[in-house]
């Protein structure tokens, strides 16, 4: 299983969804692998990423062909 996940949503942002995922659905789906796929330019925002475990890629919008090849799962 591999999420997609935007970090500007509208109504709840991608770190709000991974702590909600991560506390209350990561036990049903333990294998899932989350990819951020932002506009972010934010340097914060990758160092955060790399503090969450299912996290195995941060790509910057528009994503492409190249970055699926590069995350082979």
């Amino acid at each position: 299983q591999l999420i997609f996940l935007d970090l500007n949503m509208p109504g709840m942002n991608g770190w709000e969804f991974l702590d909600v995922f991560n506390r209350e659905l990561w036990s049903f789906f333990p294998d899932t692998k989350v990819v951020i796929l932002t506009s972010s330019i934010n340097p914060e925002d990758k160092r955060k990423s790399e503090s969450y475990k299912n996290i195995i890629g941060f790509i910057h919008k528009p994503l492409n062909t190249e970055h699926l090849k590069a995350l082979r799962i």
